[in-house]
This record gives C-alpha cells, structure tokens and sequence, in this order.
C-alpha cells in the first residue's frame, strides 16, 4: 500500500512513522507551506503589545501545533497554562517545554468547552496564538461567557500552487493508494490542484482518508473510490481507521461494524464513517461500486491478495514500489451491456409514470455508468392559478395566527373585568346578551372599582413614604459599606504586622512591612506609639533567637581571651585561662561561687539553653572592664530582640482588638441585650 500524506513537514513525521510501521509505503506532499512571523528584538523605549498581552494573560491557546512552534519562535514565557486543541499540539507543546498543558478533544468547541471548564473570566485575558487564518470562531463562543480572547497572528499557512511531480508522476501510473487529509483547507487545496491538473479520473482507485466529516465535505465531487471519515478528529483515530482497513484486507472497505454513510451531496461519492449498520441513519444507504471496478473475484487495484489464492507471505498487500500493478480487468463486449441498460431504462420509466415526482429519485440511484444515459423527463411546470393558491393560504394561516393572538387578548382583559366585578360584591351573568342598561351599569361599577383601587394605592404609598425609604437603604448601603472597609482595612493591617514578625524572626530588615502598617494606620496614636521602638530597628532588622544561641559561644571565647590573668591567680585560674583559649571551660570547685567571668558565663549559657534571653543578659551586666566590653556587641543584639519582640506583641494585640471591633460592626453580628 502507498499513502499520498499532505501534511507540513514539521507535523508529517509523527504520521509516516507509524504508518511505515505497518508496512505502508508513504509519499509527502506538504500542501501547505507554514512561515512564522519575523517579530523584532525587544527595546526598552518601545512597547510591544504582544509581549504584554503575554505578560498579563492567565493562559495561551493554541489551535494548532503551528502555532506552538510560532510562539515558541518568538517568546520564551513557559510558565503560563497552555490551552491546546488537540493532543498533537498538546504534544509539541510539552515537547517545547511548558509545563502545564491542557488538550481538548479535537475541534474549536471542544477547545471552547475546556477553556470554560478550567479557566476563569476574572483572572484576565487568553492569548491566542494563531495563523492568519483560524477555523470556527473562538472568540466569539467565549465571549459569551465573559472571556476576552487576544488573537495573535503568529504564522501563515500559504497553500501550494501545485503537485509535485512524484506525486503528478504516481496519480498517472496509478501508484497510489490513498490520500490522508487534515483539514478542510488541505482538502479544498488539493481538490483545485488536482482538477487544474486535470487528474480527476486517475483518483478512481483511490481511497481518501480524512479527519472530520467537514474534511470529507471539501472533498465533494472528486471520484474517490471511497472517502472514509475518522471516529473522532484526532490523527490518532484517522491511524486506527487505517489500520483497521488494512486488517481487513483492503483500504475503504468496511470492516465488521463500520458500513459507508449516505452521500454528503445529491450524487457524490460515498463518506466512510465508523458507525455501525444497525445505526438506522446508516445503514440506510449502500454506496455503489465506481465504474470499472474489479469483481469481487479480482485482484484489486490496491494489491491485496486475490480471492480463492494464497495470501502474500511478507504482508496481506503489495507495495506496488517495483511499478508492477496489477492487469487491468478485461473490457466488456460492447453488446454485452444492452439488456441491462434497457431494463433499468424501462425501470425508471415505468416508476416515473406510477409515482409523479419519484423519478429524480430513482434516476439519483441508478449506477454512475448509466446515470449519463437515463435522460431528464420534461415535467410539466406548476399551474400559475396553483402558485397564487398556496399564496393566499399562507396569507390567511398568517391572518389566522394573528386573530388567534388577539381572541387571546380579549379573553385576558374579560377574565380582568370578571375579577373587578366580584371583587366590588357584583354578580353578573356574561353568558347572556347584555342590554344597555346592563352595559351601562357594568361600566359604572368597573370605573367605581377602579376610582377605589387608585385611592388605595394613594394611601398606601406616598412620595414622601417612598423617600424616607430610599433614604433609609441609603444610609444602611453606606453603613454597609463602611464596615466591609473597615473589614478589610483590618485584616490587611494583621497581616502586615505578621509579616513585620515573620521578617524580624529571620533576622531580615521589615523597613517596607513596617512602612506598610504606617500607610494602614494613618494617625492612630496607640499604633504609633507601639511602633516607635521598631523605627530605628527596621531598616537592618534584628538577630533571630536561634542566631543568638549560635553566637553566644563565639561571645564567650572573646571574654575569655579578654580577661587578664594577673600574678596573683592561682595555678588553677591560670591554667583554666590557658585552657579557655582552646575550649570553654567550667569550673565546679568552690571558686565557681564567686562572680568571676568564668562563672557569669557559665550562668548565661544555662540560661541561653532555656531561651530566656533576657536573663541572660541580665547575668553578663554583672561583667566588667575588657570582659564587658567583649560582651558588649551579644549583649545590644539580644537587647533589640527584646525591644522588637516587646513592640511586635503590643502591635499584634492592637491589630487582633481592631480585627474585632470590625466584626462587631458587622450588619447581623450579634450585640448584647
């Protein structure tokens, strides 16, 4: 089997590969030429809107795996969500490295379904990457929806002007066995190359494969052996299709389950689908077989085996590379077509004079082969008086849907005065003939009634009533209003002192948070009061406990060294000092009682063990001289963590408390009393 693919290079190998796989022979005919746009290098001076579309959308779409490979040409943004039609251009777009990528089931509405399904209206718009021509309307279905779709024309798809010769070269030695075709363009273009070829009839042994049933309709009045219709739009089932047809022994003939459809267009050749014989939309119609067909009992022209001979032992069909096709069937005598003929003339002659107007009918089955000699009965043209007939008919059923209309009025405006009058205690017979005395009274007591519904609706309802109300939903809107600000304005100002707290604990500089609390809370004095301390400490931060703790022993060795050693010690305190040089040392004997050095430091560390700071430090104050003053620089950090821990809980109460308040405000809260 040869396969004729008129797929674009760039998307043609994910097709011949696998049909190579199963032994077909593939010819690439790219129909269509894609070319990407040439974007400039970016300037700072100068904006480019597609970059910033790209910059503010919540995802890219992309309606053909061209497109991926435009955008990709032109912007390195891989993080954003991308929309992708198909699972082919979903993966080309995972092969070009975006990481989150969505795929629909094939066609513009699937695509539009999936978007509504993930994507949200509010999160902004959607860039669509697209050729300079785009199939459905995909802005248009979306907007409905309250999405803003950005089109991008990224490339263009220029369609060939004509066939290669290889492939003009095979169509004419009958080389070829089927056709693959993508879509409604590559259809429509291939249709025009073919007829400006004059190539028509060499399409007779042909089998067309194509991907939706709108690829089959551009495919209309091309003499196609069969036209076969993909289950679903995907090159995924148009491959099963072919490869089911080649189990089976042939390309475009029905395998157990799948049968032809009725004709797209009154005449046309046979679209192939994958629907079942029981479908009663299916089944009702049997395509018949084209002129010059072999019999059943032939070699067909595509090289599968013939019936009642031994089947092939490298694979059920011929290449047909060596340019050996099989003979051609035997001409038929020229008489031996006459009965035949006759009898389907008389045929159509006698059903044509039996039921008027089933003639084009039967002509529309007769095979293709004798269609050209049946000839066109002449019916007689409809009577004029007939044509003004059915005019005036539709005239009255229109007049007649007209006065059905306003009997319906009146029986309403009757039933609404039926209503008044037994609301006003009056019983009247309207079965009856009225009199004018009757008449009359019945008018005066439907105005009576009406004069009584306007002075109750009067009374009811006063303008002044109806602005006191509106003044009142004003003042609730408004108070409604300013508590939902107030809210807000709240829970922003805790979250700014969390992240005033979450920068100090990491030991960064909380200067922006800090800023950020100053612009919430204006001229409240109790937070600027509380925030004061942190001022002079927010542009560096402060030291984090857990740096403090990795310091201290650093801060010990420096005392260490920095206490003198005087003669007067005794070889124990000058040992000990030789020794602290190297490692701490804590001494347990009786001296340890005495506040030296040694020994303060000793009491600071248990108490930097058990995170109380603050008594460590108040130990090492009992320091003095060099020991002091290398205890100084531990001794100002643990006193500005102490002094922004003291403010940031005094902020944080005061945040929490205005939270609060805010909830208590709330309309429906519930209050005491």
């Amino acid at each position: 089997m040869r396969a004729l693919i008129t797929r674009p290079r760039d998307d043609a190998k994910r097709v011949i590969e696998p049909l190579q796989a199963q032994g077909i022979d593939c010819v690439l005919e790219p129909l269509l030429a894609v070319h990407f746009k040439v974007t400039a290098p970016p300037v700072p001076w100068r904006r480019d809107p597609f970059r910033v579309d790209v910059a503010r959308a919540q995802g890219l779409v992309f309606s053909s795996a061209n497109g991926v490979r435009a955008f990709a040409a032109v912007s390195r943004q891989r993080t954003t969500p991308a929309y992708c039609v198909g699972d082919s251009t979903a993966r080309v777009a995972r092969e070009h490295g975006f990481r989150t990528v969505h795929s629909a089931d094939g066609d513009v509405k699937a695509l539009a379904v999936l978007i509504r399904q993930l994507a949200d209206p509010a999160r902004g718009p959607l860039v669509h990457a697209a050729g300079s021509k785009v199939a459905g309307d995909l802005a248009g279905d979306l907007a409905a929806d309250g999405f803003t779709v950005l089109r991008h024309v990224l490339y263009e798809a220029r369609p060939a002007t004509a066939l290669s010769p290889e492939t003009v070269q095979a169509l004419n030695a009958g080389a070829l066995d089927a056709v693959l075709l993508f879509s409604p363009r590559t259809a429509r273009t291939f249709a025009e190359l073919v007829r400006g070829a004059g190539l028509e009839a060499r399409l007779a042994p042909v089998v067309a494969y194509a991907l939706s049933p709108a690829v089959a309709d551009a495919l209309a009045g091309l003499p196609f052996s069969a036209v076969r219709v993909a289950a679903a739009p995907t090159q995924e089932a148009l491959l099963a299709l072919i490869g089911a047809d080649c189990a089976a022994g042939s390309p475009g003939t029905a395998t157990p389950g799948p049968t032809e459809s009725e004709p797209t267009k009154q005449g046309g050749f046979p679209v192939m689908t994958e629907r079942s014989k029981n479908d009663p939309l299916d089944g009702k119609w049997e395509a018949a077989a084209p002129a010059g067909s072999p019999s059943p009992d032939a070699t067909p022209s595509w090289g599968g085996p013939p019936a009642g001979g031994r089947p092939s032992r490298e694979k059920p069909w011929s290449d047909a590379s060596a340019g050996q096709r099989p003979p051609a069937p035997p001409k038929r005598r020229k008489g031996g077509g006459c009965l035949p003929m006759m009898l389907l003339l008389l045929l159509a002659f006698f059903s044509a004079v039996a039921i008027p107007g089933s003639y084009s009918w039967w002509r529309n089955q007769i095979p293709e082969p004798y269609r050209a000699q049946v000839p066109d009965l002449p019916f007689k043209p409809e009577d004029p008086d007939v044509t003004a007939l059915q005019q005036r008919a539709s005239r009255l059923a229109s007049d007649l849907g007209t006065a059905q209309s306003k009997v319906s009025s009146l029986e309403d405006e009757l039933a609404a005065v039926r209503k008044l009058a037994e609301n006003a205690g009056v019983t009247v017979d309207l079965t009856g003939p009225l009199s004018d005395q009757a008449g009359a009274y019945l008018y005066d007591q439907i105005r009576r009634v009406q004069s009584r519904v306007d002075t109750l609706s009067t009374s009811m309802v006063t303008p002044s009533n109806i602005l006191s109300l509106s003044d009142r939903v004003t003042d609730i809107e408004k108070i409604a209003r300013q508590t939902q600000t107030r809210r807000s304005t709240a829970l922003a100002l805790l979250l700014s002192v969390a992240q005033i707290r979450e920068a100090a604990d990491r030991g960064e500089s909380f200067l922006d948070q800090l800023r950020t609390v100053e612009a919430i809370v204006g001229d409240q004095a109790s937070f600027l009061n509380a925030m004061e301390p942190l001022v002079p400490l927010a542009p560096k931060g402060v030291a984090s406990r857990a740096g403090l703790r990795a310091g201290f022993a650093e801060m010990a060795r420096a005392v260490t060294k920095a206490t003198a050693i005087t003669e007067s010690d005794s070889w124990v305190d000058r040992t000990v000092g030789a020794l602290s040089t190297v490692v701490l040392v804590r001494r347990t004997d009786e001296a340890a009682e005495q506040p030296t050095p040694l020994v303060l430091l000793a009491r600071a560390e248990k108490q930097v063990h058990e995170n109380d700071l603050a008594g460590a430090k108040m130990i090492l104050e009992g320091l003095e001289g060099a020991a002091a003053e290398a205890a100084r620089p531990w001794m100002d950090a643990v006193a500005n963590r102490l002094v922004a821990e003291a403010a940031l809980s005094d902020l944080t109460s005061l945040a929490v408390a205005e939270v609060g308040a805010a909830r208590a405000t709330e309309p429906g809260s519930p209050t005491e009393g």
